[in-house]
C-alpha cells in the first residue's frame, strides 16, 4: 500500500514538472541555450522498500523564428505560422496584409514576413494539386478498394513529377530558413503520406516523407499561435 502511494505521488511529481518544462516552451529562445534539470524517481526494492533516485534530464531550447523587432510584423508571422497553409485563413491573410502594407524601419523583419508569405501561397497552390492526385486515386481503387489496380502511366508520371517539384522546393531554403522549411515538410508532407499510404510499389523516395519526424514537441508551430 505504501509503496503504491509513493509511486502514485511520484507520477503526479512527474507529470507536474514535465507539464512545467513543456509550457516554458511556448516562447521560443532568442538563442541557443541549455537546461538541466533533476527529477527524484521513487524506486522500490523485492521487499517493497522505496528510495529515492534521481534522473537528471538535458534540453536544448533553439530559436526557431527570427529575430523581428517590429511589433506587428512578428504577430503577422507568428498568426501565419499558426495556421494550415493549405487553406490559409482570412485572419492569417489580414494580419499579413496590414503588416506588409504599414511602414516600418525593420526591412530585414519585412523582407522575412514576405519570404514566409510567398512559401505560404505556394503551399496553398501545390497542396490543391496533391489534393487532386490523391481523389484520382480515391476514384480509381474504389470506395472500398474493390477496383484496385496498376497505376496508367499517366497518373504515376504525375506523382514523380509532384515528389520531385516537391524535393527541389524543400532543397532551396537556406539554413536560417529552416522554420519555413519545416512548415512546408508538415503541410505538403501529410498530402504526400496520404498518397504514399494508397499506393504500393512506389520508389523508394517515397519512403523519405515522414510528418513525425518534422514535427517534434519543441518545433511545433502551436506555440507560435498569435496572442
Amino acid at each position: 500500500m505504501a509503496s503504491r502511494l509513493m509511486a502514485s505521488q511520484a507520477s503526479r511529481y512527474l507529470l507536474r514538472r514535465a507539464s512545467q518544462h513543456l509550457f516554458s516552451l511556448a516562447s521560443p529562445a532568442p538563442a541557443v541555450r541549455s537546461r538541466q534539470i533533476t527529477i527524484p524517481l521513487f524506486r522500490s526494492d523485492e521487499l517493497g522498500r522505496s528510495s529515492i533516485i534521481q534522473c537528471r534530464m538535458m534540453n536544448t531550447n533553439v530559436s526557431t523564428l527570427p529575430d523581428i523587432a517590429d511589433k506587428n510584423i512578428l504577430h503577422a508571422l507568428k498568426a501565419l505560422m499558426a495556421v494550415n497553409w493549405t487553406e490559409i485563413s482570412d485572419e492569417a491573410k489580414d494580419a499579413v496584409e496590414a503588416a506588409l502594407t504599414n511602414s516600418t524601419s525593420d526591412n530585414a523583419g519585412l523582407e522575412k514576413l514576405k519570404d514566409a508569405w510567398r512559401a505560404a501561397e505556394a503551399v496553398e497552390k501545390f497542396s490543391g494539386t496533391l489534393v487532386t492526385l490523391r481523389m484520382c486515386l480515391d476514384d480509381m481503387s474504389g470506395l472500398t478498394g474493390e477496383n484496385v489496380k496498376p497505376l496508367p502511366p499517366l497518373l504515376l508520371d504525375a506523382l514523380k513529377t509532384a515528389l520531385s517539384r516537391y524535393r527541389n522546393y524543400l532543397a532551396a531554403f537556406k539554413e536560417d530558413e529552416f522554420y519555413l522549411k519545416k512548415k512546408v515538410e508538415v503541410e505538403l508532407g501529410t498530402l504526400l503520406v496520404h498518397i504514399r499510404q494508397r499506393c504500393s510499389g512506389l520508389d523508394p523516395e517515397w519512403g523519405d516523407i515522414s510528418v513525425i519526424g518534422t514535427a517534434g514537441i519543441a518545433g511545433s508551430f502551436i506555440e507560435y499561435r498569435a496572442r
